[in-house]
């Protein structure tokens, strides 16, 4: 009876304790860096905002971020300095419960031990569209040699302290998911050479030249209003549009002349598609010349509602994800501020389009307004009553009046 009790148990809390996992190791030592791939059905985007650790039951600073990269969220943090166990918590993972959608608190227990990491790295990721550089702190007194892979094998010797290792992508032709080995950490990184160029001469070029969207499963929904612009001073050019008409189309797709200078807008469409990730090129092509779009979208089953930005031209709405450093008077906002203009979800937090003000004590001010009011009408009531008690005789004065009414 027991084993049978201890086999129902187990089969009804499998499928609750595999909806989220992570690659995590059980052990850590002190001040390394922790990357983490969280696996799982997610059906809404996460931030860094989600996430939390503890020590016990006292929350504990960390340096960290989350972020999705390639079709993957991954989670990097530096362990912290003071040896004990921990507790990960992600917050609020909308997910799936035996098909049932849910949100869920995902933890993963995991213990700091004594000894000192030999050398950490900062970023454990990377999301970019231009050269980078991760910082590596050597924990040691000596020069520590350690290799880097990308864009090409190479050998980096480390002093004592911080180091800057910089990377180029001047060469590097691929678009999307690669992992960068350095040293003993293995990087999840999405590299994007917006600078490499597909033309046999650029004479034209799209705006945006990167498309990045979320959307609903089974809807077809239009996500950015693309521009192509001409280059050329002089000339006419007729345009012919490749990509693949059963994932999204373009309006308008035939007919396409663009002159000297001038720019022509589409409205780009992703048409209905599978849950999970779509990853297109569109080209458009002229006798003379030729460029490149690229085309990035996750379909889910269930999202939060999408940003609305104007487009680099300021021509049209795009609905689009974007970095707030990519949205025009896009700010993140202190603890200490708010902000006064629209709050935004962009790729990296919430975005602030607008001015950060300090935060006032106005919120309760009013208590202060009804105290005031208060003293006012008490100290009214008591003038009051004190004038009409001061404009009676004195009760002698009035008797004596009586009398001599009285005396003949």
């Amino acid at each position: 009876m027991m084993r049978v009790l201890i086999i129902i148990l187990t089969l009804t809390i499998m499928p609750f304790a595999s909806a989220i996992s992570t690659d995590m190791k059980k052990e850590y030592s002190s001040g390394e860096t922790i990357i983490a791939e969280i696996s799982g059905n997610i059906l809404e985007p996460l931030s860094a905002d989600n996430v939390k650790l503890k020590r016990i039951n006292s929350e504990v600073p960390i340096e960290y971020d989350l972020k999705r990269i390639g079709e993957r969220y991954y989670l990097w943090m530096i362990a912290p300095s003071t040896p004990d166990n921990y507790t990960l918590i992600i917050k609020n993972i909308a997910t799936t419960i035996l098909g049932q959608a849910e949100k869920i608190d995902f933890t993963q227990n995991f213990t700091v031990l004594t000894n000192l990491s030999d050398y950490s790295i900062r970023p454990g990721f990377i999301f970019t569209q231009e050269d980078f550089s991760v910082k590596v702190q050597l924990n040691e007194d000596a020069d520590k040699t350690i290799s880097a892979d990308f864009p090409d094998k190479r050998e980096v010797v480390l002093k004592p302290g911080e180091n800057k290792i910089s990377f180029s992508i001047k060469d590097f032709g691929n678009v999307g998911f690669i992992k960068i080995n350095i040293g003993k950490y293995v990087l999840p990184a999405d590299i994007i050479n917006k600078n490499k160029q597909v033309s046999i001469k650029r004479g034209f070029a799209f705006s945006p030249e990167i498309v990045e969207s979320e959307m609903l499963l089974a809807e077809n929904e239009k996500i950015s209003a693309v521009g192509l612009k001409s280059l050329e001073k002089n000339g006419t050019e007729i345009i012919r549009l490749k990509y693949d008409k059963d994932k999204f189309s373009l309006s308008p797709d035939s007919n396409i002349t663009i002159g000297p200078n001038e720019t022509i807008y589409f409205n780009l469409t992703i048409k209905n598609f599978k849950t999970g990730e779509l990853y297109d090129e569109v080209y458009a092509i002229s006798s003379n010349f030729s460029a490149l779009l690229v085309v990035k979208a996750r379909i889910i089953e269930n999202r939060t509602l999408p940003v609305v930005v104007d487009n680099v031209e300021n021509k049209t709405d795009v609905k689009k994800n974007y970095r707030c450093s990519e949205i025009s008077n896009g700010r993140f906002c202190s603890s200490n501020e708010l902000c006064s203009g629209q709050s935004l979800n962009a790729l990296d937090g919430n975005c602030c389009v607008g001015v950060c003000a300090a935060k006032s004590s106005g919120g309760s001010s009013w208590i202060g307004y009804l105290i005031a009011a208060i003293v006012i009408v008490a100290v009214a009531i008591v003038y009051v009553k004190y004038k009409k008690t001061h404009a009676e005789k004195n009760p002698l004065q009035k008797k004596l009046a009586e009398s001599a009414k009285k005396a003949p």
